[in-house]
C-alpha cells in the first residue's frame, strides 16, 4: 500500500514508485528460490497470483489497466518459474475468482475482497490434489491445525 492512500504520509524524498517488469520480478523470484533452497533443499514452493485488484496506483494508467497489467506479468513469471522449475508449482487462484465464467460470483461486494466461499472453491482442489506432497510438512504454533484428510 503507497504511504498516504490509508494511512501514513507520502513523502516524494523517501518513496519512489516503481512499477516492476517481468525481468526485475523474475530475478527476485529466482533469487529468493536460491536462497529458499540453500536453507531447505527439498522444499516445494507453491506460487499464486492474488485476486485482489488494484484499488489505486501511481501509473498513468487507468487503474483497470494498471491491475490487468500488474497480474498479467506476475502470472507470466511465476507460470514460467513453475514450467522451469521441479519443486515449483502453480495453483490458479486468480484464474478460479477473477475469470469470467464465475462473473465476480466469489468477490465481496465491494469487488475487492474475496469471500470465504470463494477461497474454499479455489483451494479445495490444490489441496485434495496435493496432499501427498504437503503431508510430511510439519505443522506448529497454537493457530495452527493439521488440514484434514480428504
Amino acid at each position: 500500500m503507497c504511504p498516504g492512500t490509508v494511512a501514513g504520509r507520502f513523502d516524494p524524498d523517501q518513496h519512489v514508485f516503481r512499477n516492476q517488469d517481468y525481468g526485475f520480478i523474475e530475478a527476485r523470484l529466482l533469487q529468493a528460490l536460491k536462497l529458499i533452497r540453500g536453507v531447505n533443499p527439498r522444499v516445494r514452493v507453491l506460487l499464486t497470483v492474488s485476486p485482489v485488484p488494484l484499488t489505486a496506483t501511481k501509473s498513468d494508467a487507468h487503474v483497470l489497466v494498471a491491475t490487468t497489467w500488474s497480474k498479467s506479468v506476475l502470472r507470466a513469471v511465476a507460470g514460467q518459474t513453475a514450467a522451469r522449475l521441479g519443486f515449483v508449482d502453480y495453483f490458479p487462484s486468480y484464474e478460479i475468482i477473477a475469470s469470467t465464467p464465475f462473473g465476480g460470483r466469489f468477490y465481496e461486494d465491494n469487488k475487492r475482497g474475496v469471500k470465504r466461499k470463494g477461497s474454499i472453491t479455489s483451494w479445495r482442489p490444490s489441496l485434495r490434489t496435493r496432499t501427498v506432497a504437503f503431508r510430511s510438512l510439519r505443522v506448529e504454533g497454537p493457530n495452527c491445525r493439521r488440514p484434514r484428510p480428504a
